[in-house]
This record gives C-alpha cells, structure tokens and sequence, in this order.
C-alpha cells in the first residue's frame, strides 16, 4: 500500500516547489511511529533468549550475499546483464549465502533451521510467495513505465494512485472478512486469477492510453496484491507454530527474502523483457520506413513544418522532422514492448492458476485440509500453555 499512497500524497506536497515539505511529512509520520510504540505497548509474553554468537558470524556472511544478490537483480537491467562486475558480485554472492546456510545446517540450535525450510510445503510457499510478487511487479513496473512513454508524470497519476490505495484497503477487508482457516488456498488462487485478468485487460494499450483507462485493471490488481497476502502469511505462520516457536524465525527470513528477491527479481525479469521487445519491435518498424516511401516523406515533412517558423533551411526542417518521427518510432516499439510484458505476466499468472488449482481442487475432492496436522499441533500447545 505504500508506493500508491506515496504517489497519492506526494504530487500535494510539491505542488509549491519546496521538497522540504515532503521530508517534513516523513519527519511527523517518524514521530507519530515513535509516539504510537511508546503508548500502545505488547502486552506481557514468555521471553526466551534466542540469539547465540555465532549467529553474528551467520548474519556477517548472509547480509552482504542477499546485498549483493539485490544488487545484482537492480543493475542488471540498467548495466545488462553481461557487464562484468555483475558476475564477479554474483560469484561471491553465492558462496557468502551457501556458507552462512551450511552453518546454520550443522548446527544443534540453528538460527535458520534449513532443515525445515527444504522441506516440499516450505518450497512451494516460497516459491508462490516469490512468484506473486514477480506477477505483481506488472504493476510497480509495467503500468508506470507505460504511462511515462505516453508522457504522464507524477501529477496525472494522482488520481490512478489513490483508485488503487483505495483497492488494497478494500483487499484487506474482504482478506480479513473470507478469511476461512479451513481454505486458505482459494484467495491465492482467485488472487492470482485477478492479477492475471488484470494485466491482461492492459495488453492492448496505446498512445492513447490515460490513466483513467486503467483505473479497473488496475485497482483489480491492487485489491489481489493484499487479498492475497493473510492467507499466505498464515499459512506459513501455521506451518512454523507447528514445529515450535524458534521456527518463527525462520518464516521471517523465508517470507522477507521471498518478497524482496521476488520484488527485485520481477522489475529484472519484466523490465529486461521490455527492453529486447523494444529492440525487436524497433527493428520491425523501422524496416518498413523507407525514404522512397511517400507517406513516410509526407510525414517528415508535416513533422518539420512545426520547426518552419525557427528554421528556415528546408534541410534542417527535413531532419528535425526525421528526428521526431525517430522519436515516436521509439515510443510506439516501447508501448508494443509494453502490451508483450503485460500479456507475458498474464499468461504466467494463467500457468500459476492451473498449477495452484489443481493443487486447491485436489484438496477439496479429497476433503483434505493440508494444513490439518499443522493446525492441531498449535492447537495441542495452547492447551498445554493453558494447563
């Protein structure tokens, strides 16, 4: 919800010119945290130690291998991803990640209990949690950079902004109204069906496409991103309360890289596609410019006719206008290279319905809840606590 209200409040801000008003807001929304943590307090919970020291020897090679994987994920699309000093990061990225989880997989007390996070069920969280991020990056990154092509800025987007704040608060309510613990299969898999329908009603988008065109697909999207995300998180919350509370942990790390690397691996993933359908969409309309071609000339020449009156050498006219109609050959391979990202998510989406529902569909035939054993081991240790 935060990079939508950002986009909502920001435009206000700055409407005067002064940046300082926005750092001022971020400073007042810092106090009120600071003031909300000293005056609602946690109520009193059972406290066991839970760090040892060589879990700092875990963190100083597992921080710096995940930084060096984000970074990776960030450049690779801006250097591309043959630039050199992105395999040399890569390259010491994997060895600092394996040697701080092969610690942590010899130890009696592990911080990060991999054992348990090898496991099928803990994979496959990971993997859809890390894919509904990827899917949602058709969002972050697709639908503003499409609207930059067409020339939007932060000001025409106040209005889409708030339309999709709006949608993931009504995403919460409805999460937290159906939340059924019985099922918490079907609002990934409606979820993901939503993000897919979405991104599929803005694969046909040109220059003239305004944000108010996207108001629907996009607040679609937005309602899926946080109607999916408390059945996810309680599912894997579930799943680690039932092997003890030091498990807990370890769903933290899962959940937080999953998002993060999915978040990052999505714009890498989407954007690199956007670039060489970019490319390849460039070729092809350039291929068909030619200049014996009379309606490419006729259009150099109303392109340069607006230079007419600040340029009198017909000559320069001529390349001012070949120059502009450069200019929106590029935009138009970008907005096709767009309309291809978000017809890809959409079939991607498509692919993770079929797979997550027939794994939702086998368990409703079967009248299975796969989270069965897991619930009544929370349960059983409630009453133990109780008694």
């Amino acid at each position: 919800m935060a990079l939508p209200l950002a986009r909502t409040l920001s435009p206000l801000l700055l409407a005067d010119g002064r940046i300082e008003a926005l750092f001022w807001f971020e400073l007042g929304l810092t106090l009120m945290c600071l003031g909300a943590v000293a005056l609602l307090r946690l109520p009193p919970s059972e406290r066991t130690p839970a760090f040892e020291k060589i879990d700092f020897l875990t963190f100083a090679l597992l921080a710096p291998g995940v930084a060096l994987l984000c970074a990776v994920l960030v450049q690779g699309r801006i250097q591309w991803w043959s630039t050199p000093w992105l395999g040399y990061a890569l390259a010491v990225a994997i060895p600092l990640i394996g040697g701080a989880l092969l610690i942590e997989h010899n130890r009696a007390n592990p911080l990060l209990n991999t054992r348990w996070m090898l496991g099928r069920n803990i994979i496959r969280f990971a993997i859809v949690a890390a894919s509904l991020r990827i899917l949602l990056s058709e969002q972050t990154f697709g639908t503003v950079g499409l609207l930059t092509v067409v020339g939007m800025g932060n000001d025409q987007l106040v209005t889409l902004s708030l339309v999709m704040t709006l949608a993931s608060i009504a995403g919460v309510v409805v999460s937290l109204k159906t939340l059924n613990m019985q099922d918490l299969y079907k609002p990934v898999v409606i979820a993901v069906a939503l993000i897919g329908l979405g991104a599929w009603m803005d694969s046909d988008s040109t220059n003239l496409t305004r944000p108010s065109s996207l108001y629907v697909s996009q607040g679609i999207i937005a309602f899926a991103a946080l109607y999916f995300l408390g059945p996810m998180i309680m599912i894997g919350v579930f799943r680690a309360l039932a092997r003890g509370p030091s498990h807990i942990i370890s769903f933290s790390a899962i959940f937080s890289i999953s998002q993060t690397i999915g978040g990052l691996a999505g714009t890498a993933l989407l954007g690199s596609f956007q670039i060489v359908r970019e490319k390849y969409h460039a070729f092809e309309l350039t291929q068909t410019l030619t200049a014996t071609d009379p309606q490419v000339v006729q259009r150099i020449q109303q392109l340069g006719g607006a230079y007419a009156r600040v340029l009198g050498d017909s000559a320069l006219r001529q390349a001012s206008g070949a120059g502009l109609l450069g200019q929106q050959v590029t935009r138009e391979a970008n907005i096709l290279a767009y309309n291809d990202v978000f017809l890809g998510v959409a079939m991607l989406s498509a692919a993770m319905v079929v797979w997550l529902g027939a794994l939702w569909l086998r368990f409703r035939l079967k009248g299975v809840n796969p989270l069965a054993g897991d619930l009544a081991a929370v349960q059983q240790m409630r009453q133990k606590q109780m008694s």
